[in-house]
């Protein structure tokens, strides 16, 4: 900024000095002062006066001032203020506010009173400047159509004067100046404006440097579309949603259109564009960036962005019978039906990642306990976000084949396994046959729960080693059991297990009905071959081959329950009471002992009512009676009598004549007591 001094006023260099010292506080000061600079003498007889509390002040262009006076009170007076040249001094109830460089003598009158104060007004050792209204600075940059309007004023020891005169000069050829200080651009490139204020005596200098640009429009949709947001799927819950859209694009430099160019930004695969048609269409869920560009007159690149959404609906699903082991539901209602052809990209529960298989399994889940669980999961898809519950069990079975699956397994087995449905005879009446050939030792054993849920199991097993092969405090539940062995299944034949293990095993709830047995069987157990541990039996049915299949197997060891029973741990000496958790009646029909061979000393601690022979003739029922040099094993009363009785005949029509109470089969729903037997209904 410039300023030029053309005028010396060296005539108020003393005033100068002087007002420097006394321009806020004249010479003096009153007391008992009102609100309207007036001071009340006391009464003095009736003698009236009227006084200033200055009669001499200097001040500075700009400067304000309160006057006081004093005087003595009259009736009907009233105090009135004057300047002698207002040009230099203006007065307003006591309150002066220098104008201009100059003398001016201030008087107070009231009633027939007058006071004076003699004032005198410089410029001191300030100077004015220059000043823009809409505050702009010593830059400006503006664009061919935008005007400027510098609105130039005059600023003196903090006040704005209006008596001003201003000019305005424009240097280059980026547009015009009016000499009311208004720029009107014509072209790109930058120039100078300087302005020069006249005012009371100074001349002052100030120049603003202008940069002008050309005006870039880029429209999208005459530009009512400032970002494109569409949808992975177009039909959901009965609505319709964008899953393209076609680009209007408009693209000016000073109202001339220009060429323009487009490119999608981080897009990794979220959308496509046609440059051909201007569509961009959804492809997955997720964000990018549209960039349209084009270059300008001066060779830069003009660009606008505009974001991209592609958004996921939200599903919210149940799905019940999820396979744990499988990674998929095997319900009416799964995974595949429910993304209908969609497949997941990514899934986590409570935070940790699972895997995805084939587009729709997930692994990596964990079920726990004895009973369905419920997961919750969230996966995505390219077009959806699934928030799942995930109804969870370790294995559910629908066919033979997962039951070689599940406890075919090289490792001990623990867990949830639930049967969803029936496994039906083949349609020629013959069944399923499946075949379990892991070795029977105690680290392969199965030590969950398996959970029939009512249903009913046909299979022909291909080995003697039984439908689970080994049982270890296990428990098995709600189901019903119909088994055949294969021709060549081998010597040894059995139903649910080789072995059972362990003093907190479990059947509830279960029909176990074995029909044939193999060619060349010699061993053979429903439940078990070898009983080395406590089973609590409540509402099981057990029925074995009839007493003509068995007549060509007369040398063979075979028993109604087991081959076998050990009740003396040879390590520990712990005598086993197989049985003795007990708690319902149980209904054997066979014509076979409950078991045949005893080891250790043949203690079964349940009670039962027939094949116990008096074997000693002293009319009691004791362990005397059991048959030890033959190794035949009968049941025998061990101070167990609360519990539930073991029954065993030789028929279903035997079982009936003796008309037993059935109340407890009834407490399940699985069974049916019509005929005076448990017979199983199952869920029919």
């Amino acid at each position: 900024m410039k300023h030029k001094i053309l005028k010396t006023m060296i005539v108020l260099i003393f005033g100068v000095l002087l007002c420097s010292f006394m321009a806020c506080n004249c010479n003096g000061s009153g007391n008992n002062s009102s609100s309207d600079g007036i001071y009340d003498m006391p009464t003095s007889g009736s003698e009236q006066k009227l006084t200033l509390d200055n009669s001499e002040c200097f001040m500075t262009v700009g400067d304000e001032l309160q006057l006081y006076a004093q005087y003595t009170p009259q009736e009907n007076a009233s105090l009135t203020w004057s300047s002698s040249d207002e040009t230099v001094v203006t007065v307003a109830d006591g309150k002066l506010l220098a104008q201009m460089a100059g003398e001016s003598t201030i008087t107070a009158t009231y009633g027939e009173l007058t006071a004076t104060c003699k004032v005198s007004v410089s410029f001191g050792n300030m100077y004015p400047s220059i000043d823009f209204e809409n505050g702009m600075e010593e830059t400006l940059t503006t664009n061919t159509a935008e005007k400027v309007n510098f609105a130039a004023k005059t600023k003196f020891n903090g006040k704005v004067f209006s008596d001003g005169t201003f000019s305005y000069t424009l240097s280059g050829t980026i547009g015009q100046m009016s000499q009311d200080g208004t720029f009107t651009p014509t072209a790109e490139g930058t120039g100078e404006v300087v302005i020069t204020m006249q005012w009371r005596g100074f001349t002052v200098e100030k120049t603003v440097s202008l940069t002008v640009t050309s005006v870039k429009t880029i429209l999208v949709g005459g530009g009512s579309v400032s970002s494109i947001v569409l949808y992975g799927c177009g039909e959901f819950g009965g609505n319709t949603y964008p899953t393209s859209q076609v680009l209007e694009i408009e693209a000016f430099e000073d109202n001339q259109a220009k060429e323009y160019e487009m490119e999608i930004l981080n897009n990794d695969g979220v959308v496509a564009y046609d440059d051909v048609t201007k569509t961009i269409t959804a492809l997955q869920g997720g964000t990018a960036e549209l960039k349209i560009s084009f270059e300008s007159n001066n060779g830069e690149t003009f660009y606008k962005i505009l974001p991209i959404t592609v958004k996921k609906h939200t599903v919210q699903a149940t799905i019940p019978l999820f396979s744990v082991l499988d990674g998929i539901g095997k319900g009416e209602k799964n995974l595949q039906s429910l993304l209908d052809g969609d497949t997941l990209i990514k899934a986590e529960s409570a935070g940790a990642s699972l895997t995805v298989v084939d587009g729709y399994k997930l692994t990596g889940l964990t079920a726990i306990g004895d009973a369905m669980s419920e997961i919750k999961v969230k996966a995505e898809s390219k077009s959806f976000i699934y928030n799942l519950t995930l109804e969870t069990y370790t294995k559910v079975l629908t066919t033979a084949q997962d039951f070689v699956e599940a406890f075919n397994v090289d490792d001990a087995i623990a867990g949830y396994y639930y049967l969803a449905n029936d496994i039906e005879p083949k349609q020629d009446g013959e069944y399923e046959s499946v075949k379990l050939t892991k070795g029977i030792i105690s680290t392969k054993a199965f030590k969950g729960t398996f959970d029939g849920a009512g249903h009913t199991v046909n299979l022909e097993l291909g080995n003697g080693s039984g439908v689970f092969a080994y049982l270890w405090n296990a428990t098995v539940k709600n189901a019903r059991f119909n088994l055949r062995m294969a021709a060549n299944a081998g010597t040894e034949n059995v139903g649910l297990a080789q072995y059972v293990f362990g003093d907190n095993n479990y059947l509830t709830d279960v029909y176990v009905n074995v029909e044939n047995l193999s060619n060349n069987c010699t061993n053979f157990g429903t439940i078990a071959l070898y009983c080395n541990g406590d089973v609590g039996y409540t509402r099981v049915v057990i029925e074995t081959p009839t007493a003509e299949e068995l007549s060509g197997y007369n040398t063979a060891k075979m028993g109604a329950i087991a081959q076998r029973i050990n009740f003396i741990n040879a390590t520990t000496g712990q005598e086993w009471r197989t049985g003795k958790k007990v708690n319902t009646d149980v209904f054997v029909i066979s014509p076979l002992f409950l078991a045949v061979e005893a080891s250790g000393g043949a203690v079964w601690a349940v009670c039962t009512q027939n094949q116990m022979p008096d074997k000693n003739g002293d009319d009691s029922i004791t362990r005397d009676d059991i048959d030890t040099t033959n190794k035949i094993t009968y049941l025998a009363q061990d101070n167990y009598s609360t519990l539930g009785k073991l029954y065993s005949y030789a028929s279903a029509a035997d079982l009936i004549a003796k008309t037993h109470d059935l109340a407890a089969y009834t407490e399940s729903g699985y069974w049916d007591i019509s005929t005076g037997a448990p017979v199983w209904k199952g869920n029919n």
